[in-house]
């Protein structure tokens, strides 16, 4: 049984002018870059705003130790 797409693909093809096969195209190409690529900038957005969120918490329990530190050494 021969494969429906690429039939149904030649016969699309002989029904389009040129012009409506670039703008074919280029709708696919938009609707990839809406459905794939937004979304995966979203989601690299929101990971690295988690990691920058793990590093200032690090950041705030050392300046806590720091100041315990400074703060038995002021205490002597």
């Amino acid at each position: 049984m021969p494969r429906p797409w690429p039939a149904a693909a030649a016969v699309l093809a002989d029904q389009l002018s040129a012009g409506q096969v670039v703008t074919l195209l280029v709708l696919v190409a938009i609707l990839v870059v809406a459905f794939v690529a937004i979304p995966l900038v979203i989601y690299k957005a929101i990971r690295n705003s988690r990691k920058i969120d793990r590093s200032l918490e690090q950041g705030d329990r050392m300046i806590e130790l720091l100041e315990e530190i400074s703060d038995k050494l002021d205490s002597r």
